[in-house]
């Protein structure tokens, strides 16, 4: 039997119809399938690119994370070693201010300073050692008349405790240093 394709002939007859029009069934099919598969391989590309996206998205948002913590560690650093500069200026300008001070203006403020914190008190003794018991006297002679001095043969020289119904404080320049350290050390 010799194909009915092969001669060029107008006309297809009709057992070479049904091949004719099962090839295009099955050409529609496979256009079909090739424009579904072209949607599938479009919505795959979008998803991928937004995947893709999104992971470059939380990976640049976990690097800027770590340099932020980078940055704010290196801050809290340098905070911490200005602290340590502050004091220090802080400590130093106080030690001029105070050496430019006479000793007995020094104790004169000293004695004030702690007489405002206990205006109450009806009674105030200052215990000085023997050798400042003379300047005292002068730095606090106008002050306050319910102040009295009493020598401590124990104390040492610079060494001040004021004594009030409501307990004794160590008023010297020394402790009142050693307070403003304490505070600017700890806060």
């Amino acid at each position: 039997m010799s194909s009915g394709f092969a001669r060029h002939d107008r006309i297809i007859p009709a057992e070479s119809f049904g091949q004719i029009r099962e090839a295009a069934h099955i050409l529609e099919a496979a256009r079909q399938d090739a424009a579904q598969s072209q949607a599938t391989l479009a919505v795959a590309s979008e998803q991928a690119a937004q995947n893709g996206y999104r992971d470059g998205f939380e990976q640049g948002v976990r690097d800027a994370a770590a340099r932020l913590a980078a940055s704010l560690g290196k801050a809290e650093q340098e905070i911490a070693h200005l602290d340590s500069w502050v004091e220090a200026v802080v400590l130093k300008s106080v030690g001029l201010i105070l050496g430019s001070m006479e000793a007995d203006e020094r104790t004169r403020r000293l004695v004030r300073h702690a007489i405002s914190q206990t205006a109450e008190a009806q009674q105030i003794a200052l215990h000085v050692a023997p050798d400042d018991a003379a300047m005292i006297a002068r730095a606090i002679a106008d002050i306050d008349h319910r102040i009295t001095i009493e020598t401590d043969p124990l104390m040492s020289a610079g060494e001040i405790i004021l004594e009030t119904s409501a307990g004794r404080s160590q008023i010297g320049l020394k402790d009142q240093l050693a307070t403003v350290i304490e505070a600017l050390v700890h806060g």
